[in-house]
């Protein structure tokens, strides 16, 4: 079983917060952080740019998060959404790679991930609906780990497909922990979860997030219910 702390862009743009994040992470016993690296002002239409520029890492500020959550030993990563944040990416020599929904399509930006042959965590969420066949696909690369996902914010439970037999991964949008819960009784090897010190600051990922305490039960709990799936 395997936890990433989707830190985001819950940070605000302040890195003391985001390394009390990183900090809140290890102390619950979550296995990974992550952030995302993005220009807003390229990938979002101006008027949702205008809520979230200030959350945008610059290189700098990347590698001062990449290097101290690996002082507290924690796995690190980011999702992408350009080529050139990639290079960052790639030059921090992270565990694995992330791809979320909206990149799902971005062919160049993919199959530049995909060539570093390291595990790769693809979500789901905004793939088109199943009558409609998909342009491209990754399933046959060995190295993909699929994470399921509902593409809301926050994602209400009733709204996820809980597959009878789940063979991958899940990114929860939910703002709890029922949900992760269930998908690892399932056989979900994976669980992303969006993270938060505090729901009630400013942000738009904030509702979709959990705080300490939910994560400190998540992370207790998960290995006993795998455990108990594979009896």
């Amino acid at each position: 079983m395997y936890i990433i702390a989707e830190c985001g862009i819950n940070h605000n743009g302040d890195m003391d917060l985001a390394c009390r994040m990183i900090d809140a992470a290890k102390e619950c016993k979550a296995d990974a952080v992550k952030f995302q690296l993005y220009d807003s002002d390229k990938l979002l239409p101006p008027e949702m740019a205008e809520k979230v520029r200030h959350c945008d890492l610059t290189r700098k500020q990347w590698c001062d998060l990449y290097d101290y959550a690996n002082q507290q030993d924690l796995d690190c990563s980011a999702s992408v959404f350009d080529l050139e944040r990639l290079k960052w990416l790639k030059a921090a020599d992270p565990p694995w790679y992330k791809v979320a929904s909206r990149s799902y399509h971005d062919v160049e930006l993919v199959k530049a991930i995909l060539a570093e042959q390291k595990p790769t965590y693809i979500s789901l969420g905004m793939l088109p609906p199943i009558d409609k066949p998909l342009e491209v696909t990754w399933h046959d690369n060995p190295n993909v780990l699929f994470m399921h996902c509902v593409s809301q914010y926050p994602a209400k439970i009733e709204k996820q497909f809980f597959f009878s037999n789940f063979h991958c991964g899940f990114s929860s949008h939910t703002g709890e922990i029922a949900a992760p819960l269930y998908m690892i009784s399932r056989g979900a090897t994976v669980i992303e979860v969006h993270f938060s010190l505090d729901k009630s600051q400013p942000g738009v990922d904030q509702s979709s997030s959990i705080e300490p305490d939910d994560l400190r039960t998540l992370c207790r709990l998960a290995p006993e219910i795998e455990r108990l799936a594979n009896l």
